[in-house]
């Protein structure tokens, strides 16, 4: 199983969010990581992962707007 693992569990490109819908505790991390451009310069991202916890337990859950850049 783990012979897949390169290729299953890496995302590229990184997710801006990375979203886990499970029975655990509500949860919230950044992760910074450097994305290279395609001209060759580095940037700064921040993939944010998050649990919005157990909705039948305490019925909470997460909105995320979308970045509108327009408006």
């Amino acid at each position: 199983m783990w012979t897949y693992a390169q290729d299953c569990l890496n995302l590229t490109p990184e997710p801006d969010y990375l979203i886990l819908a499970d029975e655990c505790n509500d949860y919230y991390y950044n992760i910074p990581l450097v994305e290279v451009t395609p001209d060759e310069r580095s940037q700064q991202k921040t993939c944010h992962v998050l649990n919005p916890g157990n909705f039948s337990y305490d019925r909470s859950f997460v909105v995320i707007y979308p970045y509108n850049d327009t408006v």
